[in-house]
């Protein structure tokens, strides 16, 4: 996670939603903060995974077979500028799709506009309706957004066309953005389950 808006959009939506009870798994973290989403958790085991290993991080290949999870599944799967970097991103989004338990969310977010950033290697940039076309249609998605660099600026997907009706204070170019999906695994999510944000 490079942008505090990723974490912005996603408090705001675990700030209504509920999470299943169950562990938080956040994919690509050996190279930065491990964890940078751990306070809208508490009470909740975080799990790191990545290609490479970091202090705390299970080294799995998100574009591989995963046996190192051992088919566990998760209450919600974190996957933040994780997609660019993978070089057959649809697979990875299947992968993604068996990590999370029926009624679990998954967040992802992927650079729509960024300069190149090889950890190792730098393939895809994606709009939201791309993100969304690699997922499977049993993902229900709850929340859809552009973010900026600008701190706050999260901008709507549905009912904007950002080159007519974008905030970019009079800029040629747009800011940095981010294409970040928040979708709900079908099945239900159990009644029991902790409210995200809660103890």
């Amino acid at each position: 996670m490079g942008n505090p808006n990723e974490y912005r959009l996603l408090k705001g939506y675990l700030s209504k939603a509920r999470v299943p009870a169950g562990r938080v798994l956040n994919c690509g973290v050996a190279h930065g903060d491990n964890m940078p989403y751990a306070d809208l958790f508490p009470g909740r085991q975080l799990v790191g995974i990545d290609i490479e290993a970091g202090p705390g991080v299970i080294v799995c290949d998100i574009e591989g077979d995963c046996s190192t999870l051992a088919g566990e599944r998760f209450a919600m799967v974190l996957c933040c500028s994780v997609l660019e970097h993978t070089r057959r991103p649809w697979v990875v989004a299947q992968n993604l799709e068996r990590l999370v338990a029926p009624g679990g969310v998954l967040y992802v977010t992927v650079p729509w506009a960024w300069r190149v950033h090889r950890y190792p290697i730098d393939f895809w940039r994606m709009s939201v309706e791309g993100l969304q076309s690699l997922f499977s249609p049993s993902i229900s998605w709850e929340r859809c957004a552009y973010i900026t660099q600008t701190v706050g600026e999260i901008l709507g997907v549905a009912d904007e066309d950002h080159d007519r009706r974008g905030s970019y204070n009079g800029d040629i170019f747009i800011r940095t953005q981010m294409a970040c999906v928040i979708g709900r695994a079908s099945g239900s999510t159990p009644n029991s389950g902790l409210a995200a944000g809660s103890s």
